[in-house]
């Protein structure tokens, strides 16, 4: 058996099975303090087991994202832009949307508002940070994130604004303050194309 931490002196062992039936917890004893506890899965694999409900619920929230990003790829067409989602991978992307219009061009990632409700920062990733901030660098245009409320209302909060943000060590943007102060995509539309004008 690998060894494990010890709950009870906190020492790494190997511990010894004192007791195995079918119903019943599975036993061992430290060969450190002499201590009998209970094997759990967090012990033996030092994380939490995902419940089957835990996976179900995040392949449901992918499937909700894909369909929110299909849904502002569409929007972002008929306002006239070429838009392509980009493909997931397991190395993560840096945004879901690349679009453009004329000689504008944008990164958006799209964020469904969390159970919490808002937009919680800890969701963006190290990667985007890189790649929108180069993207900025290179074309002039502001990244955006794409934050759909549970009414629907679509918002735009700039990459900028969410940098900042997470700079100053906030962990998340509120509902309220995304209503009160951003862009619904309406309103962003109409920005795009006064710059564009």
């Amino acid at each position: 058996m690998k060894k494990i931490k010890c709950p009870v002196c906190g020492k790494e062992t190997e511990p010894v099975l004192v007791k195995l039936t079918v119903n019943d917890p599975i036993m061992c004893a430290c060969y450190e303090c002499g201590n009998t506890f209970e094997l759990t899965y967090d012990l033996y694999y030092g994380k939490t087991r995902e419940s089957k409900k835990s996976k179900k619920s995040k392949q449901d929230n992918r499937t909700q994202g894909g369909r929110f990003e299909q849904e502002l790829a569409q929007k972002l067409y008929e306002a006239g832009f070429w838009a392509h989602v980009i493909q997931q991978n397991k190395a993560g992307q840096p945004a879901d949307i690349i679009c453009c219009k004329g000689l504008y061009s944008a990164l958006i990632d799209a964020k469904l508002r969390s159970t919490e409700g808002g937009f919680p920062l800890r969701r963006v990733e190290e990667n985007q940070r890189y790649a929108m901030k180069r993207f900025t660098d290179r074309t002039g245009n502001a990244c955006w994130f794409a934050v759909k409320l549970a009414d629907g209302e679509i918002h735009m909060i700039s990459s900028l604004f969410v940098f900042d943000m997470i700079q100053h060590d906030r962990s998340a943007i509120s509902e309220d303050f995304i209503r009160g102060y951003t862009m619904t995509f309406d309103q962003w539309l109409d920005e795009v194309s006064e710059r564009r004008a």
